[in-house]
């Protein structure tokens, strides 16, 4: 098979480094291994009502925290640390809706509502872009003639954009907003500070030793606590939704989370 050092985390050779991850983290990974098993036979059990909102919208946000929950793991298990979090970031933006609607359904209804403010924005993209190409003039006329509509629309129904923000309010993860999101997105928006991860640093952390490129092992213990708590409350929020009785996996998981987070308090 390919070296690494050749096509990088594309190559079969580094799947050696998992037997040495499982080993470090394996009661962190068994149980976000347990709680995928659980919602992936779970999304497929829902009772999804087309006409319900709630559920609809749900089991949509539902499924994209698990799929880049899932996501999330296969890249840990090739030491791709730094992409992890980045996955943990995408994980929010669906979450907090989710937990958002299970604390308020007709929350479902004002997201609805709320795209019809990103439709303008993309409508005033689309068109400062064919404006600006000088492209389709008979298209460009038709776009704005649609804008006018949408905005009159808008301001007759004093719609508002619903921002991450505003959905980690409703779903009482505020401070996970100030935290965990803004920690991550450091890392996905590629901030100096975030960068000076990539960097192989001396004892005093003055000299530049190396580039970092190459699966890591360390710092694994907070992403697969984190990750876990992400999904349980996505477990939490669509059984409420749904009118399930919360599993007993959930305190299973959280007790065996907490046990596991004294270790390194």
């Amino acid at each position: 098979m390919s070296k690494f050092d050749e096509i990088g985390f594309l190559a079969e050779d580094n799947l050696d480094f998992m037997p040495a991850l499982e080993a470090r983290y394996g009661k962190y990974i068994e149980i976000c291994k347990e709680l995928n098993t659980y919602s992936q036979k779970l999304q497929y059990e829902l009772v999804v009502h087309n006409k319900h909102l709630p559920e609809l919208l749900s089991s949509i946000l539902f499924s994209r925290v698990l799929s880049t929950y899932q996501a999330a793991l296969l890249v840990s298990f090739k030491g791709m640390r730094q992409q992890v979090i980045i996955l943990i970031r995408c994980i929010l933006e669906p979450l907090f809706p989710l937990v958002a609607i299970s604390k308020d359904h007709t929350f479902s209804h004002e997201l609805v509502k709320a795209e019809e403010v990103e439709r303008l924005n993309e409508l005033n993209k689309l068109i400062r872009y064919k404006e600006r190409n000088n492209i389709d003039v008979a298209e460009l006329a038709q776009l704005k003639a649609k804008k006018i509509i949408v905005t009159k629309n808008n301001k007759k129904n004093n719609l508002k954009k619903i921002s991450v923000f505003d959905c980690a309010k409703k779903s009482g993860l505020e401070d996970w907003y100030y935290t965990l999101y803004a920690f991550t997105s450091s890392t996905l928006h590629s901030s100096v500070r975030s960068l000076e991860e990539a960097l192989h640093l001396d004892p005093t952390r003055e000299e530049i030793i190396a580039l970092k490129y190459e699966p890591e092992s360390e710092g694994f213990d907070d992403l697969y606590i984190t990750l876990s708590e992400c999904l349980m409350h996505a477990i939490s929020s669509i059984c409420s939704i749904f009118d399930l009785n919360e599993p007993e996996i959930i305190e299973d998981c959280r007790r065996r989370v907490r046990k596991l987070e004294g270790n390194f308090a």
